[in-house]
């Protein structure tokens, strides 16, 4: 629990009655952040912000997701992504945001890098590897590679692990808010994280035991703001991966968009409905178990990362009226030693685990996700 004193009042989301904050914790300066840096398992140096909560184990953690055009960039400075991370510090919550590779600082990768063929074919000039580049553009990936940027996410979150290690925060508790193809990317993420389970160390013959629970666990809620379909115009299965994480695991969702755009009202409630069973717009859900998902509709026409826009108030409504409820009424899980850095982690795939590692002991970061098998 965050200790918050609230208010009940019906917010305009459907299907949510939330208890709305009247008070913010106090905390560190807003606009104090760490500059991290941590690596991917497929060799890219990821440049952060690491905004700490002061409340320690018993700090929820964010992951932002900035947005991105193919061709035309961002990161995660634009917009109001850094008034959004003091907010939520403010508030209780650890926060971490960073660039996709290629993009903003992200941009060095050691050899390890080209060692993989997916970073290879990803890119629209064959690059020299008897010598090659120690820097990577947005501008040169191929529209296909643009889902290798979900081992950016998955390293984040090994980075936020280790923080959990060091009584920094409470990384069994990870809140995901994305913004257009960077929520489209959150939303792969927190689908293939359900396939993921961590493992015993072993030793000898011994064969590590794999934990009954997967990784998914850790999800408290996500917010999109404007969620896209797709990915650098590659058509996504969103619908499927939204469905599998909120319907199957029912894991909290709130859609925020401009009323005005006609598509993403359109496609949120196409999203709702694979969600909530016996989905009605504009009514609350029937299950209980998915209040807490539901859509906020803002008077414009902004898309994406916009819509964080301060006259809109998005910043108020994600931090006080949406993420306060949910950690809330979700109860913080308690925290636990993940032992992140010597514990292997496996894919749930086939009769045997074993055969499919997701990351190594030793490692920091987990290998490279096999994209192709989360993509139906």
């Amino acid at each position: 629990m965050l200790g918050i004193s609230r208010t009940r009042r019906l917010l305009g989301l459907a299907g949510f009655v939330f208890l709305a904050s009247i008070q913010v914790a106090s905390g560190q300066d807003k606009n104090k952040a760490d500059k991290v840096n941590f690596e991917t398992g497929d060799g890219v140096k990821i440049v952060g912000s690491y905004w700490s909560s002061g409340k320690g184990k018993k700090a929820p953690v964010v992951i932002l997701l900035h947005d991105f055009k193919a061709g035309k960039g961002g990161n995660s400075h634009e917009d109001g992504w850094d008034g959004l991370a003091g907010a939520l510090s403010e508030a209780g919550f650890a926060v971490l945001s960073f660039d996709f590779r290629g993009h903003g600082d992200s941009k060095t990768v050691t050899p390890n890098y080209w060692m993989h063929q997916h970073n290879v074919n990803g890119q629209t000039k064959k690059p020299n590897l008897t010598k090659p580049p120690e820097t990577v553009e947005h501008t040169g990936f191929t529209a296909n590679y643009y889902t290798s940027f979900v081992n950016d996410i998955a390293a984040a979150k090994a980075f936020l692990d280790r923080k959990n290690d060091g009584g920094e925060l409470n990384s069994s508790n990870v809140i995901v808010i994305g913004a257009g193809e960077g929520a489209t990317l959150g939303a792969l993420w927190m689908h293939t994280e359900w396939k993921k389970a961590r493992a015993a160390a072993a030793g000898g013959m011994v064969a590590p035991k794999i934990n009954a629970d997967p990784e998914g666990k850790d999800q408290v809620c996500a917010v999109w703001l404007d969620i896209s379909p797709s990915i650098a115009g590659v058509n996504m299965a969103v619908t499927t991966w939204l469905g599998e994480v909120g319907r199957k695991h029912k894991v909290p969702m709130g859609f925020i968009y401009g009323k005005e755009v006609e598509a993403s009202h359109t496609r949120t409630g196409r999203y709702l409905g694979a969600i909530i069973p016996m989905f009605e717009r504009g009514k609350p859900a029937k299950d209980p178990a998915y209040e807490l998902t539901g859509e906020k509709a803002l008077a414009t026409k902004l898309t994406g990362s916009k819509l964080l826009h301060k006259d809109l108030e998005t910043e108020k409504f994600i931090v006080n009226d949406y993420l306060k409820v949910v950690v809330d009424k979700h109860q913080v899980s308690e925290w636990r030693n993940k032992d992140s850095q010597m514990s292997p982690q496996y894919w749930l795939i086939g009769a045997n685990p074993l055969l499919y590692p997701a990351k190594n002991p030793g490692d920091l970061s987990p290998l490279p996700i096999p994209v192709s098998r989360f993509m139906q």
